[in-house]
């Protein structure tokens, strides 16, 4: 569920692949195995539970039949577990946060409130889950984001806003003939580095927006430019500041890696 929802990622393993249909997403397939046989586990105790104390007050062999499972019950638990063991050992937290917050809130008590450019709040509810965990006692969600925000009627404000430029896009469907084409073309991958880990288009390089300030200078300015994040909301702004800093031929995805992926699956699917 918290997987699912965003709330926290999963590193990818080297060559594994985490879904038949998508081999670029990881799926939490550790967890469903504990779930799995969590559940048979349960369902054999519960049955030993109800089934041993109760006498019939003659010789009954039933009894001596169903000690002979209890193996199989602690057998499947002792599988669950060492899968919930594995699953955790992959999961990530918001590198972003993490790596800011003691510096921008070290004051723990402060009322934390955390909204999205969009209504979907993925991100937000992300963030405000890992504030949590660091200990930070008051936490709160803009229900709908920006967007519910500006259409109660409250205004915004923007200090160092970054100009927006006219920049374009491609959709899914025409960067899949650029890669078989081979074009010379650097992707740029600013989600962040788990979100990267998880899966990426071949050859894509990350700098995770919040980074791209400090290691823009690492892009070439004479290489063609594909920006991708994971819906198309981020990448325009990051677009328009690398066309600021002199990149000049830049290209986003239409989408994000939401849009490639979801193109990718109705392809294999044909």
């Amino acid at each position: 569920r918290y997987i699912s929802a965003g709330l926290v990622g999963q590193k990818a393993v080297a060559g594994e692949i985490g879904s038949s249909t998508m081999p670029q997403k990881v799926n939490p397939i550790h967890f469903e195995n504990a779930e799995g046989n969590l559940g048979f586990a349960n369902a054999m105790l519960a049955f030993f539970s109800s089934k041993l104390p109760v006498s019939r007050l003659q010789r009954d062999l039933s009894d001596s039949t169903v000690e002979r499972n209890f193996g199989a019950a602690f057998g499947h638990s002792i599988v669950a577990y060492k899968a919930i063991l594995t699953g955790l050992s992959r999961v990530c937290v918001n590198e972003e946060f993490a790596a800011r917050a003691p510096k921008l809130f070290p004051n723990k008590k402060r009322h934390l409130v955390f909204y999205c450019e969009s209504n979907r709040c993925y991100r937000s509810r992300e963030t405000a889950a890992i504030a949590l965990q660091q200990g930070y006692a008051r936490v709160s969600v803009l229900k709908g984001g920006i967007p519910a925000w500006k259409k109660a009627g409250y205004g915004t404000v923007s200090q160092e806003r970054i100009p927006r430029l006219p920049v374009a896009s491609i959709k899914p469907e025409r960067l899949a003939r650029w890669l078989l084409e081979k074009r010379d073309l650097l992707i740029l991958d600013i989600r962040r580095e788990a979100r990267f880990a998880e899966g990426h288009l071949p050859g894509a390089i990350n700098i995770p927006l919040f980074r791209l300030h400090e290691r823009y200078q690492e892009l070439p300015l004479n290489r063609p430019l594909l920006v991708v994040d994971d819906r198309g909301l981020r990448s325009f702004l990051a677009s328009s500041y690398l066309v600021r800093k002199g990149i000049a031929d830049v290209t986003r995805l239409f989408g994000g890696m939401e849009r490639w992926q979801g193109y990718a699956s109705a392809e294999q699917r044909k």
